[in-house]
């Protein structure tokens, strides 16, 4: 397991700015008249196709959200993950998985279904000539205040539920997209609703937003976000922090990780691994 490196310093004193590589002009188009802080990859990279992948947990009701639930039921810590645009995917199972029952100690680990599979991200959306109109209506969606007030009370619900009382911690794993809501609950003035957050793959990072979070935050970013805005984001946070950038596609610890191949497959478990170990840590 990869230790711990600290944020001042080190090999990211040496990191270059990432020059963001020629995308299809027609997405950076559409994207921009949705939202312009999107990161580029989130709305131009497809899903990897992947094998199959049996979950090993059960679901749920959350908030009035078909919930996926993982880990031991009697775990003192829980962590709320929030996916990706594609929603569940095999490589989002199977992440859940890994963080309920590959730390030091066990884990119970929700993943709502914010998005809904009749709306989630498709692969052929992201095929040369495909209509740009549903890709434009989804992020219409999840840039909603509507959908970001959903993960909050969701984080409300998960506290209150009766069932899960015996829960003391609570952490926050966003993928992509997620990690904005799972940021904005951080952010929130007064007592957070979580204890520890990791982002990896973010999009619509808000520098700003950073400067009111004193959770713990651990950053994993790839080779499709600027990293400049993710140094600043990180140099605000008032918490513990430490951010680390992986040569991999954007979204490879979700829906776009490439499981098939070995580097890929190896970063998706060492990405993991350090979340595990940031959690283990501070949750």
């Amino acid at each position: 397991m990869s230790s711990l490196k600290a944020f001042n310093g080190g090999p990211f004193e040496h990191i270059n700015q990432y020059l963001f590589g020629q995308y299809r002009a027609r997405h950076r188009q559409a994207v921009a008249k949705m939202v312009n802080e999107y990161s580029s990859a989130c709305c131009t990279t497809p899903a990897a196709v992947v094998g199959e992948y049996a979950p090993k947990g059960s679901w749920t009701e959350i908030n009035g959200f078909r919930t996926y639930v993982t880990g031991s039921p009697k775990a003192k810590k829980a962590i709320l993950q929030v996916y990706d645009l594609f929603g569940y995917s095999p490589q989002t199972y199977q992440g859940a998985d890994i963080l309920a029952t590959k730390g030091s100690e066990p884990y119970l680990v929700f993943v709502p279904d914010f998005i809904g599979s009749d709306r989630a991200a498709q692969h052929a959306w992201f095929l040369p000539n495909a209509d740009e109109k549903p890709l434009q209506d989804l992020l219409a969606v999840v840039t909603s205040k509507h959908m970001m007030a959903d993960i909050h009370t969701t984080a409300e619900a998960l506290r209150s539920d009766e069932r899960y009382r015996h829960v003391q911690r609570w952490a926050g794993v966003g993928f992509c997209w997620g990690t904005k809501g799972v940021s904005l609950i951080a952010a929130r003035e007064g007592q957070s609703l979580l204890d520890v957050t990791a982002l990896t793959s973010p999009s619509r990072l808000d520098p700003e937003e950073a400067k009111t979070i004193t959770t713990p935050t651990m950053m994993l970013t790839s080779n499709g976000e600027d990293e400049t805005v993710a140094r600043s984001y990180c140099e605000n946070l008032k918490g513990p922090k430490y951010l680390e950038r992986f040569e991999e596609t954007h979204g490879w610890m979700s829906a776009r990780g490439n499981l098939d191949q070995e580097r890929c497959r190896r970063e998706y478990e060492r990405g993991y691994q350090l979340v595990l170990s940031w959690l283990a840590k501070y949750l």
